[in-house]
């Protein structure tokens, strides 16, 4: 099958760029290639993508962190009252839009996987799958990540306009829960072990990456 893997814009009074990368959404495309799946990645918080940089070039610290792109957006209701200027910060939204024009020319997606992780970045995940949605008109859109995992209800109410499936979860049983709704085989998964046996390449990402993020453990440390 092919995937389409989306990082989501960041909607927020201020955003900046330490080491920001999907983990979550880059294991998950990893295993997806593993299965023999073909995965185009979209990451709308990569400040050195290759369309963006020709027009806006990023201007990188020593250790590569940075400022992210961004446009004014109105401020939803509840945050009204707060006096400072609210922000898209990502990719610019025509260049998401001829990205994704480009990418149903070339090849029928057959489902778009998106990931949300602090919460209250939910307006930018919304912008995002509206976007999606108005382009993919049928498309399966399935939605993970740490909001959706625990404000399941909270997102299952506010993106049943474009028809997602939500997918909460940890580890690999969201991908397992994607895999089964489109009929796919899971077996290979059954006693998978994804953080010993996938290493993440970062081969989604056609720039230049001067670090790598790693996941060197996995659960709370803290005993509460």
């Amino acid at each position: 099958m092919n995937f389409l893997v989306v990082n989501p814009w960041i909607y927020d009074f201020a955003a900046y760029d330490f080491w920001l990368k999907p983990l979550g959404l880059l294991y998950i495309s990893e295993v997806l290639t593993y299965l023999g799946h073909s995965v185009t990645f979209i990451d709308l918080l990569n400040r050195h993508d290759d369309d963006l940089i020709s027009k806006y070039p990023p201007k990188d610290k020593k250790y590569g962190t940075g400022k992210f792109y961004n446009e004014g957006v109105e401020k939803p209701d509840i945050l009204k009252n707060i006096p400072r200027k609210f922000k898209r910060y990502g990719l610019p939204l025509k260049l998401f839009e001829s990205k994704l024009e480009a990418i149903k020319k070339q090849n029928k997606v057959d489902a778009i996987l998106v990931g949300i992780t602090l919460t209250y970045w939910y307006y930018g995940g919304e912008k995002t799958i509206e976007i999606l949605r108005n382009i993919f008109h049928s498309t399966p859109i399935f939605l993970g990540g740490i909001y959706s995992t625990l404000y399941t209800k909270h997102a299952e109410d506010n993106f049943s306009k474009f028809g997602v499936n939500i997918s909460p979860g940890t580890g690999m049983s969201p991908l397992k829960t994607v895999l089964e709704a489109l009929n796919e085989d899971t077996t290979k998964l059954d006693n998978f072990n994804w953080f010993e046996e996938i290493d993440l390449t970062y081969d989604f990402y056609d720039s230049y990456l001067t670090y790598v993020v790693l996941v060197s453990s996995v659960g709370c440390p803290f005993h509460c």
